[in-house]
């Protein structure tokens, strides 16, 4: 779990931030809740379907209650998780990268169970450079989609910034053959950024041929910072490429 104020990683059974001595506010003392037959993500009135299970009628937020009618457990559904997603984004595109992982931390309990928010959360500490969280909410993307491709591609991001390019090129290589494997799946950008990452990872190890042949690759897609990877590995560009 992380801490909301700081952001760092923190155990389950802490009382105080370790970091910044934050008192640690429990995702299920939600327990302690009353529940009031109103959703709390949208307001609206909720339908009971068994004597413990409500749903919201408008945005489909869950509901459930321990026997003396608090909340035990909630899930958040994608309508307000984009909401979320469409806040946060807000804050990204200000360079206002704290506000931003701030934002998202605020429904960890609610969408844990979604892969692109443990994605998008990854690189909001990346962004924040709190490498270690990244790693660990891309583990946590990875075990509810596997076979995300793009969650391969942000964990080697993860190594190249932090200059471990032996351990983000096997990673790499990982995420350029699932999107091989199923190239439709996955945008044009999302295909380009994956050459990039693997061109930076052989590159910085010497091996430039190679990674000229993953940039070309990278550029034929549309990526735009050819130019600052070339820089980055040292080496130039050819009359096409």
């Amino acid at each position: 779990m992380f801490c909301k104020k700081c952001g760092k990683s923190i155990n389950e059974n802490d009382s105080f931030c370790s970091f910044c001595g934050e008192r640690v506010v429990i995702v299920n003392q939600q327990t302690h809740k009353k529940f009031t037959n109103k959703c709390e993500s949208c307001g609206a009135v909720c339908k009971q379907f068994t004597p413990s299970h409500f749903v919201c009628e408008y945005c489909g937020s869950e509901y459930h209650l321990s026997n003396d009618n608090e909340i035990s457990n909630t899930k958040i559904t994608e309508i307000e998780i984009l909401k979320v997603f469409r806040k946060a984004a807000e804050f990204e595109v200000r360079e206002k990268y704290w506000e931003e992982l701030q934002c998202l931390l605020e429904i960890t309990d609610r969408a844990h169970d979604n892969s692109t928010f443990w994605v998008k959360l990854g690189r909001a500490y990346r962004r924040n450079s709190l490498h270690s969280e990244a790693i660990r909410c891309y583990e946590e993307a990875k075990r509810v989609n596997p076979n995300n491709a793009a969650i391969f591609t942000n964990i080697g991001a993860v190594y190249i910034v932090t200059k471990q390019y032996d351990v983000a090129e096997p990673i790499c290589k990982t995420a350029v053959e699932m999107m091989n494997k199923n190239r439709l799946a996955y945008t044009n950008d999302d295909y380009a950024v994956a050459h990039s990452n693997l061109a930076i990872a052989i590159g910085m190890q010497g091996r430039k041929e190679e990674a000229k042949q993953c940039l070309k690759i990278a550029e034929i897609n549309g990526y735009k910072n050819g130019n600052t990877v070339r820089k980055m590995i040292g080496i130039k560009k050819g009359l096409f490429f």
